[in-house]
């Protein structure tokens, strides 16, 4: 069964980027990261585990709650960023001309949730915040909903979810080796 607590630790090396990236200003960095993770989240609830526009939308719609912010907005943003390094909408589904991404605090005469010329202006903090919020409620909903389809997917499906290993330290011939950390497949229970 899932706990709140499992699934913080499968996605710790997500969170803990997101911590990094705002440490360190790494806010361009940070967005990538952000609007990646509905797609994870979406695959993980999938029957075979991948990704597909039909489930990033429909998990943007249950838990990313942004009335400035459609589902289909979201992955909009996710295409555009992710594939092409723009902002700007050009399906014709959107309510603005594109997005604009704040740092955090910065005054600029822009405000987070303010349309500049057709523009949105987004806070990048605001729009962590929103995506923490989020998986939170995600997690919260998998934990209560044990027999719900999702979370019999998402229990079979965490397990092939990226994670870290710790580095290690092996002696081989009497010389000491310090193997770096490796990213692999979760080898979570």
């Amino acid at each position: 069964m899932l706990t709140t607590t499992t699934l913080q630790e499968a996605f710790k090396i997500y969170l803990d980027e997101i911590k990094s990236c705002l440490n360190h200003k790494c806010y361009f960095a940070m967005l990538h990261l952000i609007v990646v993770l509905p797609d994870i989240c979406g695959a993980l609830e999938s029957v075979d585990g991948k990704a597909k526009m039909e489930c990033y939308k429909d998990w943007c719609e249950r838990y990313l709650k942004n009335h400035r912010i459609s589902s289909g907005e979201w992955y909009e943003i996710r295409c555009k960023l992710l594939h092409e390094g723009r902002t700007a909408t050009s399906w014709g589904t959107s309510s603005y001309k594109g997005f604009g991404f704040l740092h955090p605090g910065l005054k600029d005469g822009n405000a987070h949730g303010e349309v500049v010329d057709g523009f949105l202006h987004l806070d990048v903090r605001e729009i962590a915040d929103d995506m923490k919020n989020a998986l939170d409620g995600w997690f919260k909903f998998l934990e209560d909903n044990p027999a719900s389809e999702a979370s019999k997917n998402v229990e079979a499906n965490l397990r092939a979810l990226v994670c870290e290993t710790p580095p290690q330290r092996i002696e081989q011939n009497g010389v000491i080796l310090n193997v770096a950390t490796v990213t692999k497949t979760s080898s979570l229970p």
